[in-house]
């Protein structure tokens, strides 16, 4: 409870008033990390054409797997966002899909 007791650890232990202080700055500390936001922000969304979106990029018929070789990961942003092509890949069309169409997840079957 005090430096001046003298124990093994007393030297370098808090005391109470530095203790309390020390669960202020931490709380402080906690609070200003805020919170991750992965969705787009209102500022982005103009800017969205100018990032890379799936496509397809060969004529896909109705139940044919998509691969590295008829979706890829192009601009404009039109499609859905690239973090999505592993689970494409797993994937098969739901339809006839066309050479250059921004990829859509109602493609997948």
């Amino acid at each position: 409870m005090s430096r001046a007791d003298k124990g093994p650890d007393s030297e370098f232990s808090l005391e109470p008033h530095e203790l309390k202080q020390l669960c202020i700055d931490t709380k402080i500390a906690w609070e200003s990390l805020g919170v991750a936001g992965y969705n787009l922000k209102n500022s982005e969304k103009t800017m969205r054409g100018y990032r890379r979106s799936l496509y397809v990029v060969k004529n896909i018929k109705k139940g044919e797997g998509f691969s590295l070789d008829n979706v890829r990961s192009i601009r404009p942003g039109l499609g859905i966002e690239p973090k999505y092509l592993e689970m494409v890949l797993q994937r098969k069309a739901s339809c006839d899909i066309s050479e250059g169409t921004p990829f859509s997840m109602n493609f997948i079957l």
